[in-house]
């Protein structure tokens, strides 16, 4: 369990650094890789220049500060899973896709957190909805713990996860 999203003493894969460098030729190559059906995935691609997709994936932690290229989610779940609770889950560039995709409450330290639900980076409860979303669902905890607290999501904020653009200004 990391830390915390930044963690790269506990990722699967490490692209990159805190550091931006020059892409040394436009005609140089760049990793394309494609993750599928893989559970409590940890990445972190800081500054790096990849094309990456997620298909039927658990995304643990994700920190791209920086990231050059492309981020795309087909039916994954964000479940982060660390020890201690930051103001942001996930970094991530601009642009980033999400298809029929679903947030779970973070789980701190072992124990499942649905106030935290905030914190993932781009969304906040009835308010703004950042990067493309296609689908984006709420897990059943969040759900819950937003009834239980008389949250009633409003129309506005279920139709940017159902479609949003970063095109549109989100607010």
């Amino acid at each position: 369990t990391p830390q915390h999203p930044a963690d790269i003493d506990q990722v699967h894969l490490q692209l990159g650094s805190g550091t931006p460098l020059p892409y040394a030729d436009a005609k140089a190559l760049y990793p394309k890789l494609v993750f599928i059906d893989c559970d409590h995935i940890a990445l972190y691609l800081g500054h790096a220049i990849a094309a990456i997709h997620f298909q039927r994936c658990t995304i643990n932690t994700l920190t791209a500060p920086g990231l050059r290229g492309d981020l795309s989610f087909d039916h994954c779940r964000f479940q982060p899973d660390i020890r201690h609770v930051p103001d942001r889950l996930y970094t991530l560039p601009p642009g980033a896709r999400f298809s029929n995709c679903t947030l779970h409450a973070p789980v701190i330290n072992g124990n499942t957190d649905p106030e935290s639900i905030n914190r993932l980076g781009f969304i906040e409860i009835n308010g703004a909805v950042a990067h493309n979303h296609v689908n984006t669902l709420l897990d059943n905890a969040t759900l819950a713990h937003l009834k239980n607290k008389g949250t009633v999501l409003t129309p506005a904020f279920i139709a940017k996860l159902k479609s949003h653009s970063d095109l549109e200004i989100s607010g």
